[in-house]
């Protein structure tokens, strides 16, 4: 029997600080009791962690305060399409929301990929292990180290130095890439890796910066 996965709604860190909205984070019952642990150790929405726990203990009508509203803090999602892709010494371009790029090269990334269904809606959504992640502002500048420094979602990401001296970054919860439009076609809306740009991840690592 395959495993439950769950929606939970937080804070979207890529909006400006006068724009209210949410993002999708997905992850099973081990996962978000992980995180509801790491939420606890940054002391940080602990209206979040408590109601995770308070779900996972038969209270279904758990709630939390997101984006100015109480919301139901997990809903079950259906799993509809899955995948995994790894790219060695890869580039891309991330847009920020103020239309601004960051060029951003790791020297690995391991991505699984999975297509949920929520709310009468489709998410793709990306769970990521990043090594060597760089960035910089301009394309023609020297790419700096991420290092451990996020401006959104810190407690989502694990950090770990590997044994042949690689940085690896990676986060514990399938984080929101790309809702479904209403002219696209759920067959075709799974993407293969060559197609990833990791908006959603990239988005909690710069948030509206």
């Amino acid at each position: 029997m395959s495993e439950k996965y769950y929606a939970l709604k937080l804070d979207d860190p890529a909006l400006p600080g006068f724009v209210s909205g949410d993002k999708l984070y997905f992850g099973t019952k081990k996962d978000l009791l992980n995180y509801a642990d790491r939420l606890e150790k940054s002391d940080s929405y602990p209206g979040t962690s408590a109601a995770i726990r308070a779900f996972f203990a038969g209270d279904r009508t758990a709630t939390h305060h997101i984006a100015y509203r109480d919301i139901p803090v997990l809903i079950e999602a259906e799993t509809l399409k899955t995948g995994h892709f790894e790219l060695n010494n890869t580039d891309w371009t991330h847009i920020n929301i103020w239309r601004f790029p960051y060029f951003m090269h790791c020297s690995k990334a391991e991505c699984d990929v999975r297509l949920f269904s929520i709310e009468n809606r489709y998410v793709l959504a990306v769970k990521a292990s990043l090594s060597d992640l760089t960035f910089s502002g301009d394309e023609d500048r020297e790419k700096i180290s991420i290092g451990r420094t996020v401006w959104g979602h810190d407690s989502i990401f694990s950090f770990e130095d590997s044994v042949n001296g690689s940085s690896v970054m990676r986060t514990i919860l399938y984080v929101e890439e790309k809702c479904l439009g209403d002219n696209d076609d759920p067959d075709t809306f799974f993407p293969d890796g060559k197609e990833l740009k990791l908006t959603g991840i990239c988005n909690e690592i710069f948030a509206d910066g």
